[in-house]
């Protein structure tokens, strides 16, 4: 099976490196807070501080569904063929 860069961003497992056991968020030892972020196309995006790790998570999944979601929409909407 052959896997695209569509499943390879839609199956990104955690780095074995990861200490929060969540992709995009990190433990700022200097401000005693949790950092959210995200990349996309190149670029990586701050989603902020975070006082509780359930906070960080939310904005990371909130910006995966923003940003990854209808990217991979657009995709498949454009490998749709309509024959009529």
């Amino acid at each position: 099976m052959t896997m695209t860069n569509v499943n390879r961003i839609k199956n990104r497992k955690v780095q074995l490196n990861n200490t929060s056991g969540y992709t995009g968020i990190t433990y700022h030892k200097g401000r005693e807070m949790w950092y959210a972020r995200i990349s996309f196309r190149g670029k990586t995006y701050s989603l902020g501080y975070f006082d509780r790790i359930e906070d960080a998570v939310r904005a990371r999944k909130k910006a995966e569904e923003s940003t990854f979601d209808d990217f991979i929409k657009s995709l498949q909407e454009r490998k749709t063929i309509v024959v009529e």
